[in-house]
């Protein structure tokens, strides 16, 4: 049982790689379109997605208020499709989603810009200057979405526990290498244990979508962990009756089996 995120640059031959693992090892293939395609299953309108694909940090500004919405339910969609493990996800920041749970590989797939010119040239079908161009807004939106949603550096190697760069190594081989590193006893981890772990990060996003969305319950700083089943509610209101509410909001999402509540009530008042 296991998890492999793939992250890449356009023209890297990430997106081959990462479909040819999934489909040697018999594992869930993730991407933008499988994920996104359960939109309707975890409340984000169709005539919402576009507006949350890998743009630049000055696209989204404009769609700011809904910023939270979608990337709760972009956890949400992992954690529920990962829960059983076996499964390589391309993108979407699964490295950071998935940041806090162990065994799980995280690869990045890069390659010389001259390298990614000459296959995106010959897969558009278009001149090495287009090709350039759009591999460099490509980049940019990929950033900017890392930027925006996670505030971490698409580009950072430390999110990483693999590096390949394909200038000379082809797809068969990568895999090859991916699937040695899998195999590695560190990257072991009890079936059980795992997905507990996914369960109770799902869990905690189901609350946290009930509390903000569902309930509509006004409430700031919110943080939600769950543990086996309890979960935990932390951040501040207003209103003295928002912490009850909070409970019994949370209390009705399904796998709760107790909570426990770190809300501050803050008077909300001018002056001192």
């Amino acid at each position: 049982m296991s998890i492999i995120t793939v992250s890449r640059q356009y023209g890297s031959l990430g997106k081959e790689i990462a479909e040819n693992l999934a489909s040697k090892l018999a594992y869930q293939f993730l991407d933008k379109k499988s994920l996104e395609s359960q939109s309707g299953k975890f409340g984000i309108p169709d005539v919402s997605i576009e507006k949350y694909d890998e743009k630049s940090p000055g696209f989204f500004e404009y769609f700011k208020s809904g910023k939270d919405r979608y990337i709760r339910f972009l956890k949400t969609a992992v954690f529920e499709n990962t829960k059983k493990g076996d499964c390589v996800i391309c993108g979407r920041g699964a490295q950071l989603i998935l940041k806090d749970i162990p065994g799980v590989l995280n690869i990045r797939i890069v390659s010389s810009m001259e390298k990614r010119i000459e296959r995106v040239s010959e897969k558009l079908q278009c001149d090495k200057k287009q090709a350039e161009k759009i591999i460099i807004q490509n980049d940019k939106d990929r950033s900017g979405f890392h930027k925006f949603f996670f505030e971490h550096n698409w580009k950072d190697m430390d999110l990483y526990d693999l590096v390949i760069n394909t200038d000379n190594i082809d797809v068969d081989s990568a895999i090859e290498t991916i699937l040695t590193i899998n195999k590695c006893k560190c990257l072991k981890i009890d079936p059980a244990l795992l997905k507990q772990k996914l369960e109770d990060k799902f869990i905690a996003q189901e609350v946290i979508i009930s509390l903000l969305y569902d309930h509509s319950i006004p409430i700031d700083i919110l943080d939600v962990e769950c543990e086996k089943g309890v979960v935990t509610i932390r951040g501040t209101v207003t209103v003295e009756q928002n912490i009850e509410q909070c409970k019994k909001a949370a209390l009705k999402v399904p796998g709760v089996e107790s909570v426990e509540t770190e809300i501050y009530f803050i008077t909300n008042y001018m002056g001192y």
